[in-house]
């Protein structure tokens, strides 16, 4: 079970004390969500194994080694918080170094070097993997409030792949998340949708060249997406201060960052503030702007020509 924050409060499961062992706390937990959802599964009991609310969070070492002592495994690095394979992991990197050592036989430096770059591309790809979809959970709520049902799910599975790779294991459900943007934008594919802002009107939601730089103008707030989430807070409270102005942008473009910090950074525009927003990104194509309109993560999508 998996949910955010605040309804994690508001439940009460905050109360529970999981610090201790299964027991109490643990059988109270599986009472209050055998309840909840107790049509979805027939009234039937749920198992519990050590089943201890928590959060996920991502460890990076520095460094894997240090004169001869080497790490691997949990010690250097956590894994996928959904999918796991922390084992995996750690036998991947027990094969890595083993090879490495036998390939720098006789210089230890250069083995334990070898062992850490030929590894840290892999571990670090699966946590970059990860954190958007712990971010997810952590923001679901607005998600569920916001969107209907297909889109809150196009929403979901589209935060890590696109839409052509969802449609090659269910073109069924993409089609419906189609015919659903269609019936509510007088019947336009995503792309060639019009969007009207103020006095503005544009025939698409993929902008380029001219269309861009007629939003370099003072009814447009222009915000840079940091490299890390850590530095999402200022720019929300930057956001924020902009949106109660005198005079509220139409638009908030983003641009920068990681498609994590960009992504968040126009939800919180369009989500929170009600705030059209646009995403710019460097050799979007088709799929991916598609992608991003219909997850409700942007109004507008961009590239600078080059």
């Amino acid at each position: 079970m998996e949910t955010d924050e605040e309804s994690w409060r508001r439940a009460g499961l905050d109360q529970f004390d999981t610090a201790q062992p299964p027991g109490p706390s643990d059988e109270k937990s599986k009472a209050y969500l055998e309840k909840l959802f107790a049509e979805q599964i027939d009234g039937r009991e749920l198992l519990v194994n050590n089943s201890r609310w928590g959060n996920f969070r991502t460890r990076r070492t520095h460094r894997w080694h240090s004169g001869n002592v080497v790490l691997l495994g949990d010690a250097a690095h956590t894994a996928h918080f959904s999918v796991g394979s922390g084992t995996k992991m750690a036998m991947e990197d027990a094969v890595a170094l083993a090879d490495s050592l036998l390939g720098h036989r006789d210089d230890l430096p250069s083995a334990l070097e070898a062992y850490e770059a030929a590894r840290r591309p892999s571990v670090e790809k699966i946590q970059n993997s990860a954190r958007p979809s712990l971010s997810w959970w952590e923001h679901f709520g607005r998600y569920h409030d916001a969107f209907e049902p297909t889109q809150f799910a196009f929403h979901f599975i589209s935060r890590s792949i696109g839409k052509e790779r969802i449609a090659r294991r269910d073109p069924g459900f993409v089609d419906q998340v189609v015919r659903d943007w269609r019936a509510t934008h007088d019947g336009h594919l995503p792309l060639d949708t019009p969007l009207q802002l103020g006095e503005r009107e544009f025939t698409g939601r993929s902008l380029t060249g001219a269309d861009l730089a007629a939003l370099r103008t003072e009814e447009d707030l222009w915000l840079t997406a940091p490299d890390s989430e850590d530095r999402l807070p200022q720019i929300y409270d930057q956001l924020a201060d902009a949106l109660t102005g005198d005079t509220p942008p139409e638009l908030v473009a983003v641009q920068g960052g990681i498609p994590l910090t960009r992504s968040l950074l126009a939800e919180q525009a369009r989500l929170v503030h009600g705030v059209p927003a646009l995403i710019m990104e460097d050799g979007l194509d088709e799929d991916r702007a598609e992608t991003l309109l219909l997850s409700g993560r942007a109004d507008l999508v961009g590239r600078e020509q080059t």
